[in-house]
């Protein structure tokens, strides 16, 4: 880095800078550092490879600073350049806030606005035939004309390239012909039964969409183009990195499809994936016999921009066509699902997760219970992605502790915590870890059984037992 300095602009700067750090740190910074000569008319800076850190980037800028508050004008002509060297070899590659904040903030640059934006992902989660697919290919059919709208979704008009392994060949050119899918600027591969997988070639998929250049990716759907264990944190984290890593390197929108629980209504898998993705959306059909064809679609993560409100679409046939229109939403009246209109749709996550917690407070309230028999207890597996977040909300709240690994019991205190915002106000039922009223002992004395056969009593904490709303 190099910039024109007098003799006496030089010798100040190398006093100012002693005084600004001190003479211990600066004489470590040019001995070991990233050695800096300050001569007459040049002041230069030379950076060895292999020293390429945070440390002395936040040194260099600390550099800018003290010349900018200390120096003022007298160093007006000086400009910092960071040395080429830096960025060779290093993992850590720090970022200039100067530099980041001289510039304005990068919209988001929708593909589908409010669904698919440019660099990152997109998780839509539904059951089977819930049309997940069907809503990809319309998108896709937007895009090739030239950008239109998709359920009052503007979608632009760039090019889109999709990797199905779901459907199959018939299936797909049925659907060119229903959605009038054209051939400008699509690109379709069916990939079904060639056993291509997004890790394994992740080489071959990265070269395609670097040559096509696509504003957006279509991947239809995890499950049949992965291999790998959804349920498994370690590989659901590479899997969702390695496509949002895949959608920053080639500028595009990758849109993912995948199912869902069948119990909590939410993706299926660990919520790894969720955490790797930008975007994360659920499609559910309404329930009513007289309305099919509606579908809701519900933002369930936003990371770019703030949740987008819940979308209801509804599939129009006409004869041999397909389109998604928008419809008029069906809203929650009288109950849980229950729309306006008397019809339902499926269960809301957030509902069955604080249903699931419920029933695990219930169940450890009695004792201790083992990881198997407290999932058994609420219905659900030990790998049910509702089930697992319900314990570690569980937990975090205060209502259900950690014995040691596998084994959850009931928060035992003599106070007890706040209302439970699951339970029935003002039914008249006693909450799970109600105090006892005499004493806190059980009619029979005892504490109840401790899991390993032992006589240790459930309810000699001073807590008292509930069955079906009454204390025991």
């Amino acid at each position: 880095m190099n910039a024109v300095l007098t003799a006496a602009q030089a010798g100040a700067l190398r006093a100012r800078l002693r005084e600004y750090f001190g003479d211990d740190a600066y004489d470590t910074w040019l001995a070991q550092l990233a050695p800096r000569r300050i001569e007459a008319g040049v002041l230069v800076a030379e950076c060895p490879v292999g020293l390429q850190s945070i440390v002395e980037h936040r040194f260099a800028l600390s550099i800018r600073r003290a010349t900018a508050s200390t120096l003022g004008g007298e160093v007006a002509a000086l400009r910092l350049i960071a040395p080429s060297t830096a960025a060779v070899g290093g993992k850590l590659q720090p970022l200039d806030i100067d530099a980041i904040r001289r510039e304005p903030a990068p919209p988001v640059d929708w593909i589908v606005e409010g669904f698919v934006s440019r660099g990152d992902v997109t998780l839509l989660a539904g059951r089977e035939g819930m049309g997940k697919s069907l809503l990809a290919a319309a998108i896709v059919a937007a895009i090739g004309r030239g950008g239109e709208h998709v359920a009052g979704m503007r979608c632009r008009g760039e090019g889109v390239m999709v990797l199905d392994a779901e459907n199959g060949e018939r299936e797909i050119r049925r659907r060119v012909h229903a959605l009038d899918i054209g051939s400008a600027g699509v690109e379709y591969c069916d990939v079904s039964g060639r056993d291509f997988d997004l890790l394994e070639d992740a080489d071959e998929l990265r070269a395609a969409v670097r040559a096509l250049s696509p504003a957006m990716l279509v991947l239809d759907s995890l499950r049949t183009l992965w291999n790998g264990d959804e349920y498994l944190p370690r590989e659901g984290s590479r899997v969702a990195n390695a496509i949002a890593q895949l959608a920053r390197d080639c500028d595009c929108g990758v849109l993912l499809l995948h199912g869902v629980s069948r119990q909590s209504g939410e993706y299926s898998g660990n919520t790894a994936l969720g955490h790797g993705v930008q975007h994360v959306f659920t499609m559910r059909r309404s329930r009513d016999a007289g309305d099919r064809r509606a579908r809701l679609l519900r933002s369930h993560k936003a990371r770019p921009d703030g949740e987008p409100a819940d979308r209801w679409l509804r599939v129009e046939r006409d004869g041999d066509r397909v389109a998604f229109v928008e419809c008029s939403p069906v809203r929650a009246k009288g109950g849980e699902g229950v729309g306006s209109n008397g019809s339902t749709v499926e269960p809301d996550p957030g509902a069955a997760l604080a249903l699931t917690l419920a029933k695990i407070v219930e169940a450890v309230s009695h004792g201790p219970v083992r990881t198997p028999e407290l999932a058994a207890a609420v219905g659900r597996e030990t790998r049910d992605g509702t089930f697992r977040r319900a314990l570690n909300d569980g937990v975090s709240q205060g209502v259900v502790v950690k014995v040691r690994r596998g084994l959850y019991d009931a928060a035992r205190s003599l106070e007890p915590p706040e209302p439970n915002p699951f339970g029935s106000s003002g039914s008249g039922a006693v909450e799970p870890w109600s105090h006892a009223a005499e004493g806190g002992l059980g009619s029979n004395g005892s504490n109840g059984s401790d899991v390993d056969g032992s006589s240790l009593g459930s309810n000699a904490s001073g807590f008292a037992l509930i069955e079906g709303g009454r204390t025991s």
